[in-house]
């Protein structure tokens, strides 16, 4: 492991680097409708449901890992790198993990970036808005994207919002198809936003993202 210091605004936007596509084709862009604004802090509606793992993937997924004040059980045998940075406003961690290289030099990915307030920060910004905007950025990197409509949750007592998405979906065989997911959440005491993603190509996204989802669903307060 290794840590880096970093600029934040490299880790707020980077989580749609994981993709790192060599091309895309056109396709249409499924957008989300722009949630209003809120009163200061993060907020989101009220969750419908507790989100759980599937017990047949725990056996895969390693001990718990610190991810500034959170744990996580990532999976077994990724390797893991560590970014921090320090601003006037907040500290931002950056935790991904990596599975093994394949030939062609892809690999899945699983990403955590938890962005820490200092005192007296104010956001008015929703956790949907939050969402929206960092797809914005990938579709802009990546005209070929469509999402999930949201979804509203809990991981551990912790609220989340979470979409799904596709990269390429109707590329030729020449281009990759990638899939992959985003939650976002902000902590219980409102000093922390969390966002946590994964991505994978095809066909080897139908075995990877599964224990990828399985490792963000470990997501907790200690």
């Amino acid at each position: 492991m290794r840590l880096k210091k970093v600029r934040y605004a490299a880790l707020v936007l980077s989580a749609y680097s994981l993709l790192a596509l060599p091309g895309h084709a056109k396709a249409a862009k499924k957008k989300h409708p722009p949630h209003p604004q809120a009163a200061p802090s993060f907020s989101v509606d009220a969750p419908i449901s507790t989100w759980h793992q599937n017990p047949s993937l725990l056996t895969q997924l390693a001990s718990a890992f610190p991810v500034a004040d959170f744990a996580l059980r990532p999976p077994q045998g990724y390797a893991v790198e560590q970014h921090v940075s320090d601003s006037e406003a907040d500290t931002a961690f950056q935790y991904e993990w990596d599975g093994t290289a394949r030939p062609d030099g892809r690999k899945p990915v699983l990403r955590v970036d938890i962005t820490r307030a200092k005192p007296n920060a104010v956001s008015v910004v929703t956790l949907d808005d939050r969402l929206t905007e960092l797809l914005g950025h990938m579709e802009q990197k990546s005209p070929g994207l469509i999402h999930s409509p949201y979804q509203h949750g809990l991981i551990n007592g912790i609220s989340f919002v979470r979409t799904y998405f596709k990269v390429n979906p109707d590329a030729g065989p020449d281009k990759p198809r990638y899939h992959g997911f985003i939650y976002k959440a902000t902590s219980n005491d409102g000093k922390s936003m969390i966002t946590i993603t994964a991505s994978d190509v095809e066909p080897n996204n139908e075995d990877t993202l599964p224990l990828l989802e399985a490792a963000a669903l470990t997501f907790r307060k200690p």
